[in-house]
């Protein structure tokens, strides 16, 4: 992922994902599970993305416009919404390409207008 230049907010969701699994496979002890209801703080998380998607967001930011820490908020996210809050920047991103694409856009336009660093990012995105 380094070599292949990904972004920072992808790199550290999975760093977290790698730690929740090492702990859920080695420690004696299950998390806590919280009986807040936080449907409110992902519905915040999700319209941030919709709203700034084209923008370079971090996890940090996520957290802190919800108050949780970025374990917890992607433990969450992703239990509630079934996909990591990174999949789902992404999948806004692709959606709104396709979209600039049909209206006859060129794909370094689409690039630039829908968050990723480059066009050769874009296409490399849009191929796998």
């Amino acid at each position: 992922m380094i070599l292949e230049e990904q972004s920072d907010f992808c790199k550290e969701e999975l760093l977290l994902f790698l730690l929740d699994q090492l702990m859920r496979d080695y420690a004696d002890a299950e998390p806590p599970v919280s009986t807040q209801d936080v449907t409110a703080e992902i519905r915040r998380i999700c319209d941030y993305i919709e709203a700034h998607y084209m923008e370079s967001i971090s996890l940090n930011e996520l957290a802190d416009l919800t108050e949780m820490s970025k374990y917890h908020l992607l433990r969450l996210f992703t239990r509630q919404k079934g996909i990591s809050p990174y999949r789902y920047l992404e999948t806004i991103r692709i959606n709104q390409a396709k979209r600039l694409l049909e209206q006859g856009l060129l794909p370094i336009e689409v690039a630039a207008q829908t968050g990723f660093s480059d066009q050769s990012h874009f296409t490399n995105f849009s191929k796998n």
